[in-house]
């Protein structure tokens, strides 16, 4: 499977998307924590599913993308990348603190 990265957010292929998703409507994969940019798909070809309960009050969390042709992700403080059609997870980069010992998430 492949990977893309753009600042902080992971898009990792996957063989299928959970049965059990809601679709939601939108442009947007994730916000920035403290700007507010989005990391935003720029055409209307494609269908994200997410659990609700995964998703918080900013937009963000764990979500599903379907690409239906190649779509640019673009966000304003980083490159555009172009992603392939197929099937996609969608999570936050995270990092391990190798002195704290702890598990977090990289802030974009």
């Amino acid at each position: 499977m492949k990977f893309y990265e753009q600042g902080d957010v992971l898009i990792k292929g996957v063989t299928e998307i959970p049965k059990e998703l809601t679709k939601i409507k939108g442009t947007a994969l994730q916000y920035g924590e403290h700007t507010g940019h989005a990391h935003r798909l720029e055409n209307e070809d494609h269908e994200l599913f997410a659990n609700p309960d995964d998703i918080d009050r900013n937009g963000n969390g764990r979500k599903f993308l379907r690409l239906l042709k190649p779509t640019n992700l673009s966000h304003e403080e980083h490159d555009t990348i172009t992603l392939p059609p197929g099937d996609y997870e969608v999570t936050i980069v995270r990092e391990y603190d190798h002195f704290d010992q702890i598990i977090r998430d990289v802030a974009d």
